[in-house]
């Protein structure tokens, strides 16, 4: 049974010229205040040895923190799938 907060992964895609150039980013629910944050390469595959576990952030506010770090990095280009 679904439960009420869980939501599909989403891919959060940054392109900098101050990275040197394109990452992607996936977030995924584990619990209600609690994500998954792992580095992709262009079709979705994890391509980072150790993902960042956010505790105490809602999804919402996650998916905010990564657009608050593209905006600090000045990205040219953001787009959610």
């Amino acid at each position: 049974m679904k439960k009420e907060y869980e939501r599909q992964p989403i891919i959060i895609k940054i392109h900098s010229n101050f990275m040197n150039g394109t990452r992607y980013f996936k977030l995924t629910q584990l619990d209600y205040c609690e994500q998954k944050v792992e580095m992709c390469n262009v079709s979705g595959e994890v391509i980072s040895d150790f993902p960042l576990i956010w505790k105490g952030l809602t999804f919402d506010e996650s998916k905010q923190r990564i657009l608050d770090l593209a905006h600090e990095i000045r990205a040219e280009e953001v787009e959610i799938y």
